[in-house]
């Protein structure tokens, strides 16, 4: 018996390139910059790989994109769930939320910790990182504030630090996901490290 099959339709160009980013972001995110191939993005994506490079010019040039495509998908993950939160304190647990039982590469964060092992080896990874991680400093440090002025922190708390501390929490879960710890996720830490 002969089936029909329907032809596989073509991707529009944004949708393609917007499917090359978030394959790369998490292939690159597991392996790194160094242990991944075009191949293997082009492979998860169904793909050939002479296709990767009509969107992206280079391995590189793709690798800097997931950076940028990591912050974004971060920064939306995180406008969706702190959205309704009131307080300071409130909206930093929102933030935990969205990054808890995460293994951190489906919001991008695996590609960052990635990019930070080889920002000592190429100079425009090393500004990727350093604005991906200003931006998120930042954010976090906002609601730090919000939450001194709100008086649901310590209005003698550090924010600086504090933002510090809880980023880093973030970024050691994505680099702890997979291995059996006894990690207590990132919400649980978070309660911890605001509670009164």
């Amino acid at each position: 018996m002969v089936t029909y099959e329907e032809p596989t339709r073509r991707m529009r160009g944004a949708d393609r390139r917007s499917q090359i980013l978030e394959m790369a972001t998490e292939v690159f995110g597991k392996r790194g910059f160094r242990g991944s191939a075009l191949r293997d993005v082009a492979d998860a994506c169904g793909v050939t790989e002479p296709l990767i490079y009509k969107y992206f010019r280079s391995k590189r040039e793709l690798f800097l994109a997931t950076i940028d495509h990591a912050t974004e998908l971060a920064f939306r993950a995180v406008a969706e769930e702190v959205g309704a939160a009131g307080t300071g304190a409130e909206t930093l647990k929102a933030f935990a939320r969205v990054f808890d039982g995460q293994t951190g590469h489906k919001l991008g964060t695996g590609v960052l910790v990635q990019a930070a092992a080889e920002a000592g080896k190429d100079p425009d990874i090393r500004a990727a990182v350093t604005e991906t991680i200003t931006k998120r400093l930042s954010t976090v440090r906002d609601l730090v504030v919000k939450g001194k002025a709100d008086g649901s922190l310590s209005a003698g708390v550090n924010a600086d630090v504090l933002s510090w501390q809880l980023l880093s929490t973030v970024l050691a879960a994505t680099m702890l996901a997979g291995v059996d710890v006894g990690f207590p996720g990132v919400a649980a830490i978070f309660e911890a490290i605001l509670a009164k």
